[in-house]
């Protein structure tokens, strides 16, 4: 679900800041791949030094401001490195969520020069479900792009902001079709990326020099409360709670998927599969194969050895017959004799009677033929129909 770990907080920073000094760069570009854009702050992960793991012990704080402390410290270092590295981007920076966008993937995004979703987008701030306050600057955007009432209902009553509204609301610049939607950003990215860098670069500094220094200090505040929030007993509840919901959903999904994979591999792989299971695989493929219950073929015509090849077991060697001094020949497909009368000759792919012929040629058949008549229209010729591997 794209959620932000502290890795990904500080490599988006780090690139960020790369990018604004690299003169090659004229304009970035912020999106995603998968079905959400992001589902905000992976809470899991930041919670797991306070829970600890198998092999490293949970950390355990003196106080209440020890505790307050590491928080305070860890979220300025990440996700507070972030949006400083989009507040100080001096070049053009495009926001393009795709899909869902959940938490600081939503606040954020007003910190861009321009934001440009798909139809299928929404935004979400579900914050006081897990008591947190309001984070990437967005007790700042929120209230001058929504408007105060607007706002309240997102940062709030955790309100889900559809495509269409944050298009008419001014929270969007454009919103795309889902099917053209990363080309058309793109399109519309070197659009921009084609004018005169240096007259871009003066406008937006004459555009942000009024909010930028109140956005740095508004991140830094919000950060600060998010750290009270943690520390605070009913915080803690919350994202405990939270933190084995999804460990409880993530062991089901896991579960399900390994069942799955069971069955399949027991349709697919007869060797890790009971008796039972094989021969009712068998059962269902001779069933499926057509013709099984009819009447017997005639005794010793091809379909007949076809039969009696399939019925045979222990298969060592294919499309292999040899004969024997008895005057019977063996098959190696199954180990069984067969009559003298029913030798068989095995030539690539073509499988026919041993039986003597009155020409030389592959291609007639084998009925007696008069001098000027025909004594019956000769039948079709039956093709080899090949044994599955399953069956022998």
């Amino acid at each position: 679900m794209n959620t932000f770990t502290p890795a990904q907080y500080i490599e988006l920073a780090e690139t960020l800041n790369q990018l604004n000094n690299d003169p090659s760069c004229n304009v970035c570009v912020i999106t995603a791949y998968g079905k959400l854009f992001t589902a905000g702050t992976d809470i899991i992960n930041i919670l797991t030094p306070i829970r600890g793991t198998k092999t490293t012990p949970p950390i355990k704080f003196q106080n209440e401001q020890v505790e307050y402390e590491y928080w305070c410290s860890m979220l300025k270092s990440q996700a507070g490195e972030c949006i400083k590295a989009m507040i100080n981007f001096e070049k053009i920076l495009i926001y393009a969520p795709q899909g869902g966008c959940v938490g600081i993937g939503t606040t954020m995004s007003q910190l861009a020069d321009y934001v440009i979703c798909s139809e299928s987008s929404w935004f979400t701030t579900p914050f006081m479900g897990l008591n947190f306050c309001a984070e990437g600057c967005s007790s700042y955007t929120f209230p001058r792009i929504l408007g105060p009432h607007l706002a309240k209902e997102m940062l709030l009553g955790e309100k889900k902001l559809t495509s269409s509204e944050a298009l008419k609301t001014g929270f969007v610049n454009y919103v795309y079709p889902d099917s053209t939607f990363k080309r058309d950003t793109l399109l519309f990215a070197s659009k921009i990326a084609l004018y005169d860098q240096d007259t871009l670069k003066i406008t937006k500094s004459l555009i942000v020099r009024h909010d930028k220094d109140i956005l740095l200090k508004t991140n830094e505040i919000e950060l600060e409360q998010l750290a009270k929030c943690f520390t605070s007993p009913k915080a803690k509840k919350s994202l405990l709670n939270f933190v084995q919901k999804q460990e409880l959903q993530k062991k089901k999904l896991l579960e399900e998927k390994r069942l799955k994979s069971v069955q399949n591999d027991k349709l697919l792989n007869p060797n890790s599969a009971n008796t039972t299971d094989r021969t009712e695989r068998i059962d269902r493929m001779i069933s499926s194969i057509g013709g099984w219950d009819q009447p017997p073929p005639t005794p010793g015509s091809v379909s007949d050895i076809s039969t009696k090849l399939h019925q045979q077991q222990g298969n060592k060697t294919k499309g292999s017959i040899s004969s024997t001094p008895s005057g019977t020949t063996t098959s190696l497909l199954g180990g069984g004799d067969m009559p003298e009368s029913q030798k068989l000759v095995v030539s690539g792919h073509h499988l026919q009677q041993n039986k003597p012929r009155q020409t030389n040629d592959d291609d007639d058949d084998d009925t007696p033929i008069d001098n000027n008549t025909r004594v019956q229209p000769p039948a079709p010729k039956r093709p080899f129909e090949p044994i599955p591997p399953l069956l022998v």
